[in-house]
C-alpha cells in the first residue's frame, strides 16, 4: 500500500550504449533485454573507441541486474574565478583618530610626576578630568618668575628716569657750548670785519695828526728863521727860540716815526696774533661742541642698550612667568571630546606595540603626548611588514582582520609607507571601513592579505582529471538528443596547481560541466 502522493520505487538499470547511458525500469524489462544488451555493448565499442565498455563480471547475469540501485553521479559546473594566495600577518588595533593630551613644556625639560589618572580604557565625555600632575614644585617656580618680572620692571623704570635726567644735562651742556661757539665766532668776525678797520682808521688819523704837527713845526721854524734874520733881536734869544723850535720839530718827527713803527709792528705781529687767538678760540669751541654731541650720542646709545637689555630681561622674565602659569594650568588633563581614554601618546599608538600603563607617581617627560582620547567606534589595524611582504600587501585584492576578542572579520584598505622605519620594517595601516564596536585599541588581530595569483582561471579538482599515457582529459557532460545526459572525453592542457584545484589552460571553458570521478 502507498500513501497519497507517494511514488512507487522501481529499481533501474543503467545501460551504456553508443549514445550514452540509458535508464530502464527493471519491472518493465522483458526477456529480450539481455539479447539487446550484447549488440549494444558491441556497437558502443565500435563507435566510441575512447571509452571502453565494461563487461559484466563473472557470475552476474540478467537476473542479478534487476535489484541493483544506481549510484549517484557528481558533476561540477565550471566557472571562471580568480586564484588567490593568502598572506597571514599579525597586527594591533589602534585608534583611527585621537585627541592628544600633552604634558606641559617645563624649564630644562624636567620631568613631571603623575598625581592621579583614570584607568586605561575608561569612557570619558568632553570636559572630564582624566588626570593631573603634582603642582607644588611649579608654584615656587611661578612665584620666582613673578618676582623676576617685578625686579626687571623696576630696573627699566629706574633706567628711564636716569636716561631722562642725563638727556636734560646733556641738552644744557650742548646749549652752553653752542652759545660759546656763537659768541667766539661773532667776536672773530667782528675782529676781522670791524676792529681791524677801526684800528687802521685810528692809526691813520694819528699819523695824519703827527704829520700835520711836523709840518707845522717846520713851517714855524722856517718863519722864525726868516724873521730872526731880519730882526735885530739879541742872538741869544734867537738861539733859544730856534733851538726850541728845532727840538719841537725833532720831537714831532720822532713821534711820527714811532707811530709808523708801532703800526708796522701791530700789522706784522700783534694783530695777526690776536686774529689767530680768536680763530683758535672759535675752533676750540667748535671741537668742544662736537665732542659734547659725540658724547651725547655715545651716552644715548649706551642708555638705549641698557634699556634694551633690561627690556629683554623683562621679556624673558615674562616668558618664564607665562611658561610657569601655562605649566601650572596644564597640570590637569581635561578631555575636550567624548571617547575612550587611553594611556600612551601618538608615538605608542602609531604602532600599538608598546602601550604603557601609567600609575600614580610615574614620571612623565616634558612636552610630549602621554594620553589620547579616541572615538569608541573607530579603530584601524597597525602592522609592520618586511620588504618581502610589502610586494604582496601592495598587490592585495582583499584584506581582512580578525581581532583576538572573537568578533567577525572585517575588511578594509591597506596603506603601506613608501620607506622603511629604523628597524627596517615598513609601517602599514589597515583602515577598517566598518570597524568593530566595543573593541579597545591594543588588542591583537590576525590579518589575512589575499592577492590574485591567476585571474579568470578555470579550475578543476583532482577527481575530475584523468590521464592516459601522459595526456590529461576530463569527462564532459552534455545533454543527449534523446533526453538525459552523456559524458564525452575532452583532452585538456593543465597549468599550475593550487589549493582550489588545477588550472585548465585550454580544453574547457566557463559553463562546461565535468564529471567528478570515474564514469558510472
Amino acid at each position: 500500500m502507498r500513501g497519497k502522493g507517494e511514488r512507487e520505487f522501481r529499481p533501474e538499470v543503467r545501460i551504456r550504449n553508443s549514445i550514452g547511458w540509458t535508464l530502464l525500469p527493471t519491472n518493465e524489462m522483458r526477456p529480450v533485454a539481455l539479447l539487446l544488451l550484447i549488440p549494444a555493448v558491441a556497437l558502443a565499442g565500435v563507435l566510441r573507441p575512447d571509452v571502453q565498455a565494461k563487461a559484466p563480471e563473472s557470475g552476474v547475469g540478467a537476473a542479478s541486474l534487476v535489484p541493483i540501485r544506481p549510484r549517484s553521479v557528481d558533476s561540477l559546473l565550471l566557472k571562471r574565478r580568480n586564484v588567490t594566495a593568502t598572506l597571514e600577518l599579525q597586527g594591533v588595533l589602534v585608534p583611527a583618530s585621537w585627541e592628544v593630551l600633552e604634558t606641559p613644556v617645563t624649564e630644562g625639560h624636567s620631568s613631571l610626576v603623575l598625581a592621579d589618572v583614570l584607568p586605561h580604557g575608561s569612557p570619558v565625555n568632553a570636559g572630564d578630568r582624566v588626570g593631573s600632575l603634582e603642582i607644588e614644585p611649579w608654584l615656587e617656580q611661578r612665584e620666582a618668575a613673578e618676582l623676576a618680572v617685578a625686579q626687571a620692571e623696576r630696573v627699566i623704570f629706574a633706567g628711564k628716569e636716569r636716561a631722562g635726567l642725563a638727556r636734560q644735562a646733556r641738552a644744557a651742556a650742548l646749549k652752553s657750548a653752542e652759545e660759546d661757539l656763537e659768541h667766539k665766532t661773532a667776536a672773530f668776525k667782528a675782529h676781522l670785519n670791524v676792529a681791524t678797520s677801526l684800528r687802521q682808521r685810528a692809526e691813520k688819523l694819528t699819523e695824519q695828526r703827527l704829520q700835520a704837527t711836523v709840518d707845522d713845526q717846520r713851517d714855524e721854524l722856517a718863519q722864525l728863521e726868516a724873521m730872526y734874520t731880519q730882526d735885530e733881536l739879541v742872538d741869544e734869544v734867537e738861539q733859544i727860540v730856534l733851538r726850541r723850535a728845532r727840538r719841537g720839530l725833532a720831537t714831532a718827527l720822532s713821534q711820527l716815526q714811532l707811530n709808523k713803527d708801532q703800526r708796522a709792528h701791530a700789522d706784522s705781529l700783534e694783530h695777526p696774533r690776536q686774529t689767530a687767538l680768536l680763530e683758535r678760540g672759535v675752533s676750540a669751541a667748535q671741537h668742544a661742541l662736537e665732542a659734547i654731541r659725540v658724547e651725547q650720542r655715545l651716552a644715548t646709545t649706551e642708555q638705549e642698550a641698557e634699556l634694551k637689555a633690561a627690556a629683554r630681561t623683562l621679556a624673558e622674565a615674562r616668558e618664564a612667568l607665562e611658561r610657569a602659569r601655562t605649566v601650572e594650568a596644564s597640570l590637569v588633563f581635561v578631555s575636550t571630546s567624548a571617547g575612550i581614554f587611553l594611556h600612551g601618546g601618538p608615538r605608542e599608538w602609531e604602532s600599538g606595540l608598546s602601550r604603557p600603563e601609567h600609575r600614580v607617581g610615574d614620571r612623565l617627560p616634558s612636552g610630549r603626548g602621554v594620553f589620547v582620547v579616541a572615538p569608541a567606534d573607530r579603530v584601524h589595524v597597525a602592522l609592520a611588514l618586511s620588504a618581502e611582504q610589502v610586494a604582496t600587501a601592495r598587490d592585495a585584492s582583499v584584506v581582512r582582520a580578525l581581532p583576538a576578542t572573537g568578533q567577525a572579520a572585517r575588511g578594509g584598505s591597506l596603506l603601506v609607507d613608501a620607506f622603511p622605519g629604523p628597524t627596517g620594517k615598513f609601517a602599514a595601516t589597515l583602515k577598517i571601513a566598518d570597524p568593530w564596536v566595543g573593541v579597545l585599541p591594543g588588542v591583537r588581530a590576525e590579518v589575512a592579505v589575499e592577492r590574485v595569483v591567476v585571474a579568470d582561471a578555470i579550475l578543476v579538482p583532482k577527481e575530475a582529471i584523468h590521464r592516459d599515457a601522459g595526456q590529461a582529459w576530463c569527462l564532459l557532460e552534455r545533454a543527449r538528443a534523446g533526453g538525459g545526459e552523456e559524458y564525452v572525453r575532452r583532452e585538456v592542457v593543465l597549468g599550475s596547481t593550487h589549493p582550489e584545484g588545477t588550472e585548465v589552460v585550454s580544453g574547457l571553458d566557463a559553463g562546461d560541466r565535468v564529471l567528478l570521478g570515474e564514469a558510472p
